[in-house]
């Protein structure tokens, strides 16, 4: 049984789909970009899986059960946590408190007055961890409004990975970042993927990101699924070539 099941996924405006009966399987621990030229739907499914925007038709089944109509919150509690295209972090906390919330907000019972104290260091040294696995740890006192915005990128990373999801869902995680940040970033991608052992889906427009941390590749174009397999397969697929050259009607 695959963790995360999508069946005729559909987002329409009026007569204009964004996202147009998509189908997509993901296993346990697997770990899959979805592709496409600007416009594709990338961002609009993933919104849609995330429970963050409602669904025209289709469904969604998450570890066997049927989330269709759940909302992000509880999507959230069940093991799914996103990162945004726009930085979604608390500015005038500290790195270290914006993961600690992580943390409570999947472990509730974190926010209770008595005997919170004992829980609150373990969420702290939960929140430490991931800080140091994003080489953030020397500025967990920092402002999170004060990083640097590629920081502040794997800020948002360390937040959604202390919930402990078992499907973490990216969306352009190295958006705005230099060369060198980027480079930086698939490294530590790499690493904390691994340690998570979460699925990801990743929506990502940098390609040379995304042949380095996905080994399956699924890729959009005008809303629908025109492309699903191995990187390699992908990448070499006529149809994928064409819609990112434009030559796909």
């Amino acid at each position: 049984m695959s963790l995360l099941e999508c069946r005729g996924l559909t987002r329409a405006w009026g007569a204009f789909r964004a996202v147009d009966g998509v189908d997509l399987d993901l296993a346990e621990r697997e770990i899959c970009a979805v592709i496409g030229p600007n416009g594709a739907g990338k961002s609009t499914l993933f919104a849609m899986i995330a429970g963050n925007l409602r669904k025209s038709a289709g469904t969604v089944r998450f570890d066997g059960e049927e989330v269709s109509q759940l909302s992000a919150p509880a999507l959230a509690s069940r093991g799914v946590a996103r990162s945004f295209q726009i930085t979604a972090i608390c500015p005038g906390l500290t790195a270290l408190e914006n993961v600690r919330l992580g943390v409570q907000a999947r472990q509730p019972l974190r926010w209770r007055p008595f005997g919170g104290s004992a829980a609150m260091r373990e969420g702290e040294t939960r929140a430490l961890h991931w800080l140091e696995r994003l080489s953030l740890a020397d500025r967990a006192q920092t402002p999170a409004g004060e990083l640097a915005h590629g920081d502040q990128r794997l800020l948002e990373v360390a937040v959604a990975l202390a919930q402990e999801p078992r499907l973490l869902i990216l969306d352009e995680p190295t958006q705005g970042m230099s060369v060198e940040e980027t480079r930086r970033t698939v490294d530590l991608l790499h690493g904390v993927m691994a340690e998570a052992a979460t699925a990801v889906l990743l929506v990502e427009h940098d390609l040379d990101v995304v042949f380095a941390l996905a080994p399956r590749i699924v890729v959009l174009h005008r809303g629908r699924k025109i492309a699903d397999g191995p990187a390699a397969q992908v990448r070499a697929d006529d149809a994928v070539q064409q819609a990112y050259l434009g030559g796909l009607d």
